[in-house]
């Protein structure tokens, strides 16, 4: 126990705690009757920080807290909400839980690897595909009220969509990479966008 209380940061433990009696006051003060949410709300909250710290233990949770609600939303009668936990949540929190296991970091399975993109998996790739990309947001449209020199402020001319484009995520993304880059004591944990 004392391992697992070390595991978090003296802040992380104060994120879970006001989070978990956040959980409990709304229960206490609205509902006091359906105790299998305040449950899987409890399950959720805690799912969250484990996968915020990256560790498996966070998807495992967030299957229980999916098979909880979906058959809260059941008996509810919220089908909508059954099907995006049973139908999307739990599959993806399993699929990661398992791609998390086989890709522990540095042999520790507490810690999943970081991957780095390839040029390969990014959707804009180079600029012959972001030119691609913005030919198809000018080409001309059919529908009712299209107004093309909307389009053109929005997107620019295509010889000048790269240079655009590298300067906006410049100009809004660098400072916070900066920062987090900072913070960061592992090169293999900081973003490299040159």
């Amino acid at each position: 126990m004392h391992r697992l209380i070390h595991y978090f940061t003296k802040a992380e433990r104060i994120l879970w705690a006001l989070s978990v009696s956040a959980v409990i006051a709304v229960f206490v003060l609205f509902d006091r009757g359906n105790g299998l949410a305040l449950i899987a709300s409890l399950i959720g909250v805690t799912s969250l920080l484990f996968n915020a710290k990256g560790n498996p233990v966070g998807q495992l949770l967030m299957i229980a807290f999916s098979a909880l609600y979906g058959y809260i939303s059941y008996t509810f009668c919220y089908f909508g909400e059954m099907v995006t936990y049973l139908g999307m949540t739990a599959p993806m929190a399993a699929v990661a839980l398992v791609s998390w296991l086989k890709n522990p970091y540095r042999g520790n399975r507490a810690e999943v690897k970081v991957n780095q993109i390839s040029r390969k998996e990014h959707a804009v790739c180079d600029r012959k595909k972001l030119k691609e990309i913005e030919r198809h947001n000018s080409r001309r449209k059919c529908s009712k009220g299209y107004d093309g020199v909307l389009n053109y402020d929005l997107f620019g001319k295509a010889t000048r969509i790269v240079e655009d484009t590298e300067n906006f995520i410049n100009e809004k993304f660098q400072p916070f990479i900066d920062e987090y880059n900072e913070k960061q004591s592992r090169n293999d944990r900081k973003i490299n966008i040159s």
